[in-house]
């Protein structure tokens, strides 16, 4: 069977599971709209750029929907994936226009992505932890749902213990990146001087 025929049969075995399982009309509507997501491109740059293994792809396609179904269970929760599933998040919004879209049409807001957690010092390094561990157990636990859908689901059902440093950027988050201010305006002036 081809690499897209596997991808494609994997996805539509993922959706007759979630649409089985029990959840409310508005999670169920979600679960449909998280299967009609068209993943392809994602596919092909971690295949083509990344240089991944077709099973290793569409095992974090699948994680990477997981992930995006806690996002909307959980959406005041500070969520951090594994490198994985964040290399595959990364990916999806490389593709800015595709990603706003999918956003809008999946959360009806555009997720932001803030990938610096854990930088900004001892409490910043322990709080990627605490939510690291927070999010394998929610993680775990949408795994288990969806734990018949593939051997591949079965064979690895938790995200490798490392986390990305990258997080949901919750509403109320305050955003402090690393790194000194720089400007283009600040390099125009030293240049002059």
């Amino acid at each position: 069977m081809s690499s897209e025929k596997q991808l494609s049969s994997l996805l539509a075995q993922l959706t007759d599971v979630l649409r089985s399982a029990p959840a409310s009309a508005a999670t169920r509507m979600f679960l449909i709209k998280l299967m009609q997501l068209d993943l392809g491109a994602i596919a092909h740059t971690l295949y083509h750029k990344k240089k991944w293994q077709w099973q290793k792809i569409l095992q974090a396609i699948v994680k990477y929907l997981a992930f995006l179904l806690l996002i909307y269970l959980y959406p005041d929760q500070k969520l951090v994936p594994c490198e994985e599933i964040d290399a595959v998040w990364h990916c999806h919004i490389l593709d800015t226009l595709k990603y706003t879209e999918d956003c809008q049409n999946l959360f009806g807001y555009y997720v932001h992505h803030f990938p610096y957690l854990g930088e900004r010092g001892e409490e910043d390094e322990h709080d990627l932890q605490r939510s690291f561990a927070e999010t394998e157990r929610l993680f775990s636990q949408a795994l288990t749902m969806m734990k018949d859908t593939t051997q591949q689901a079965q064979a690895d059902q938790s995200c490798p213990p490392k986390a990305s440093g990258c997080c949901l950027r919750q509403s109320n988050m305050k955003l402090v990146r690393p790194g000194t201010a720089l400007t283009l305006e600040m390099l125009k002036d030293d240049s002059v001087g």
